[in-house]
């Protein structure tokens, strides 16, 4: 990925602990059906409709200050449907967020919308991406509008209404309602007499649908194939808020082996002397699930999500496991505030944040030992993630940090029991990085103190530096000796002038005589499997370091080089360069620097 932003930040956790859920900001999900690549979207404004069909009512108009989808306009018997023109599997689960916003009444506040997973029809034939039934009943087929929310009668269809008017004889709990309706590969229906998934009036949580003022939802669905968080499970955030989780099975819908459905909104207003409302979506984004198999201890496996990238690896693992990662779009505004850790917010990342709204991202991760072994993974590992920030933090950010709940599902809420991960961050290398130790299944999410002034340089190890391209595989004659550059920096960003080299240590003591006190740093070598395809950089093949100098140097200025020495016999093998440091904390840090690694030849 390139990234263009000299705001780039890259999140980064080093586990010196046991991990159940490895990884922060990786992704990777349990493959069960033939493997579906991993699905992503985002529309973080509606600038143009490219990829979406609009049926009906719906179009891409102007709110006044930015472009926006609309379901319907403040008006009656109108009903329209917007769907995404891939069909998207959900057999890893999937999660995704928008931004909406009800208001214009020219009476009173209806009917409402819905978020719809199909891959159905309408009776009046339409399907797929072109499924809309209404306004006005033909025939057999009844009409969409009103209550209807426009997609009553819609075949293998789950719906989860955001239902703003409360019709009796459809059992509504209230005008403010969120419900979810299946009748499975049959006809759904709004009577939640029938064919009721969950259903909450949202009187008491605070939210108030159609105020006028824009809101955000989250809806995620966690499949049978989860490991320790409860299978089947749909959730529904609202501003930050759970207000809805419920028992369903996607199978039950009878789509393909991949699940494989059209993901949209539908929505209505009333008919003659009913209401009505402009109803907004003003952003949104949609994230499968992703699955990747670890290789050995010191091998890099990336992903990505959006724009960003993911990257985790494994310290002392076996290979093999596969790392689940679900990405929770959360608008900064609604991160909640802890008492343990008074003034930090997320960091926003840059492709996920448009229109003035920061939005920042909370990654939900598992790991199990294979693809048949369910048993939770139990190894030290280093995790990274690089993103952009948004205009607004276009001069970086301070005081950063990791905070993680562990063995509970995202978003984080208030009442999260989390803590502080943070190890290190990274601020001017491309996909630059914040590091962090932890085990789970958890939730994890990068954050910054606004208040403290901005890191330009790094927080810890920062490398390697040229000739060495950390997402290449650097060639080295086997014997020779190459340097490895790298700078070092304390939690303020200011160079560290004074750490050491430390032979051998165990845990945070070295073993040296005399002592070496504290900061020291261990660099050694690891053998690894010599990956396939990747990019190769020659330049550290032809880069000697300055004869007669020591193999550790301080350079000055946080500035340091250490001249490695390779064997002959390495030749034809590859292997990568274990960083360890200690600076005085609880624990050491661990880190492979290098995500491909190193050939000899």
């Amino acid at each position: 990925m390139t990234k263009n932003s000299q705001a780039n930040r890259r999140t980064l956790a080093c586990a010196s602990i046991p991990v159940v859920a490895v990884g922060l900001f990786c992704a990777a999900v349990l493959l069960s059906a033939p493997p579906a690549e991993a699905q992503q979207f985002a529309f973080n404004n509606f600038s143009t409709s490219a990829g979406i069909q609009l049926n009906g009512s719906a179009a891409v108009t102007s709110n006044g200050t930015s472009q926006v989808l609309r379901l319907t306009p403040a008006a009656l018997h109108q009903v329209g449907t917007a769907w995404y023109t891939t069909p998207v599997s959900l057999v890893k689960g999937f999660s995704t967020t928008f931004r909406f916003q009800l208001s214009g009444t020219t009476s009173f506040n209806a009917d409402g919308f819905a978020f719809v997973i199909q891959n159905g029809s309408f009776c009046n034939g339409t399907s797929g991406t072109t499924a809309n039934e209404g306004p006005f009943a033909a025939g057999a087929c009844p009409s969409g509008e009103g209550g209807s929310l426009g997609y009553l009668s819609l075949t293998n269809s789950l719906a989860i209404e955001f239902d703003t008017f409360q019709n009796g004889t459809y059992a509504d709990v209230s005008g403010d309602e969120v419900g979810i309706q299946s009748c499975g590969a049959s006809p759904n229906t709004v009577d939640h007499h029938s064919c009721n998934v969950g259903q909450t009036d949202l009187t008491a949580s605070g939210v108030i649908l159609a105020d006028g003022n824009v809101h955000t939802a989250t809806i995620s669905y966690t499949p049978g194939t989860c490991g320790e968080f409860t299978c089947n499970m749909v959730v529904v955030v609202v501003d930050g808020v759970q207000v809805l989780s419920t028992a369903f099975d996607m199978t039950t819908l009878g789509l393909d082996a991949n699940q494989d459905a059209f993901v949209g909104f539908t929505a209505a207003t009333g008919g003659s002397g009913g209401g009505d409302d402009n109803q907004d979506i003003l952003s949104w984004t949609f994230n499968t699930v992703q699955t990747k198999t670890l290789g050995g201890p010191g091998t890099t496996t990336t992903f990505t999500v959006n724009t960003d990238t993911y990257k985790i690896t494994g310290l002392d693992n076996q290979g093999g496991e596969q790392v689940t990662v679900d990405a929770f779009a959360v608008p900064a505004s609604l991160f909640p505030a802890f008492s343990s850790l008074l003034g930090e917010t997320c960091v926003p990342y840059g492709d996920y944040s448009t229109g003035g709204v920061d939005t920042c991202v909370e990654w939900q991760v598992h790991c199990q030992v294979s693809t048949i072994d369910t048993t939770p993974c139990n190894f030290d590992y280093v995790v990274a993630t690089g993103y952009d920030l948004p205009a607004d933090l276009a001069g970086g950010i301070g005081g950063p940090d990791f905070l993680v709940a562990h063995g509970v599902g995202c978003v984080l809420t208030s009442g999260s029991s989390v803590q502080s991960i943070f190890l290190t961050y990274e601020a001017t290398i491309k996909d630059p990085t914040t590091k962090g130790g932890s085990r789970g299944p958890s939730c994890f999410a990068a954050t910054y103190h606004p208040a403290a002034p901005p890191i330009t340089t790094g927080i810890g190890f920062v490398g390697w530096g040229a000739p060495v391209v950390n997402n290449d595989l650097n060639q080295i004659k086997a014997g020779s000796t190459r340097p490895l550059l790298f700078q070092f920096f304390d939690s303020l960003g200011d160079p560290v002038n004074n750490l050491a080299f430390c032979n051998s240590f165990t845990g945070t003591v070295c073993n040296d005589v005399p002592a070496v006190p504290a900061p020291w740093i261990n660099i050694s070598s690891v053998g690894i499997a010599c990956p396939n395809g990747a990019p190769v950089n020659p330049a550290t093949d032809v880069t000697v370091s300055s004869s007669g100098n020591s193999g550790f140097q301080n350079n000055g200025g946080g500035n340091y080089q250490l001249n490695w020495k390779t064997q002959k016999a390495w030749n034809g093998s590859c292997a990568n360069v274990q960083v360890t440091y200690f600076t005085g904390g609880a624990s050491d840090v661990v880190l492979f620097p290098a995500n491909v690694g190193f050939q000899f030849n």
